[in-house]
């Protein structure tokens, strides 16, 4: 509502354009992209190349790493940062139930005596990314 209020203001001001930068859009899940509420054109900024400077920053065993996604869904976001750091990639595999409860995650790739970075596009309960930390 804040951010509606100051683009409001903003255009009854005169300003011919206004950009707004949202690292964080709570109410936009990935699986809802395609239904948003805008009308007007929106870009999307991928963190990748501030994701792979932390991590060279910040992680000083990085070179001894595994990139490992806590899904599937993810493999692709997890290939790219491996490839870019010339390392390993891992991922987990969820076999379930039933809708929304996973009976067990079964880890694909090597993590033994690695460190272990964990990757992921959403984290709303945090649920999976803990899960697949246990594993």
């Amino acid at each position: 509502m804040e951010l509606l209020i100051m683009i409001n203001a903003c255009k009854i001001a005169s300003a011919s354009r206004v950009t707004a930068v949202i690292p964080c859009f709570p109410y936009a899940r990935q699986d809802k992209k395609d239904k948003g509420f805008f009308d007007i054109p929106v870009d999307n900024l991928y963190a990748e190349p501030a994701v792979l400077k932390w991590i060279r920053e910040n992680i000083s065993e990085w070179r001894n790493c595994t990139i490992v996604s806590p899904d599937a869904g993810g493999a692709k976001r997890v290939t790219s940062i491996a490839d870019r750091l010339n390392v390993d990639f891992a991922l987990i595999h969820k076999e379930r139930k039933k809708a929304n409860e996973v009976d067990r995650m079964v880890l694909v790739g090597d993590v033994k005596d690695r460190v272990a970075i964990l990757v992921d596009d959403m984290a709303d309960t945090c649920g999976t990314i803990c899960h697949a930390a246990d594993k």
